[in-house]
């Protein structure tokens, strides 16, 4: 088992995979590459119910959320613009255009960071 890292630093390799969905179950698409990563920041979006009985924590439920966070690039391509947030590229393949009414597309994100024992 490899030891714990006490300090992260570094991002690269970051990859989406767009998910789909056949009769309510999900699949991934082939991850795609977004080059220049440069920062990522997440936390944990749960929620901890306690229920009090006889005097004493009785009952505690940890709901997990998911994550919330922010993921600085250099940049992100069109082409990730086009398959993440619905942008339109014109038929000049030289001007992006963002429809307010456009749905984001679901997807995974998936990164790799250094740590001081071992990669994460």
């Amino acid at each position: 088992m490899a030891t714990a890292n006490k300090v992260h630093f570094g991002l690269k390799n970051v990859h989406y995979a767009l998910i789909t969905y056949t009769d309510g179950v999900p699949s991934w698409g082939t991850p795609k590459a977004i080059p220049g990563a440069v920062n990522v920041n997440l936390a944990k979006n749960e929620a901890a119910t306690d229920f009090y009985a006889d005097d004493v924590n009785y009952f505690h439920l940890v709901g997990n959320n998911g994550y919330t966070g922010t993921l600085e690039m250099a940049d992100f391509p069109a082409e990730v613009r086009k398959d993440l947030w619905n942008q339109t590229i014109t038929a000049t393949g030289k001007m992006l255009v963002e429809d307010v009414d456009a749905q984001p597309a679901e997807f995974a994100l998936m990164f790799e960071i250094n740590g001081d024992q071992s990669p994460v």
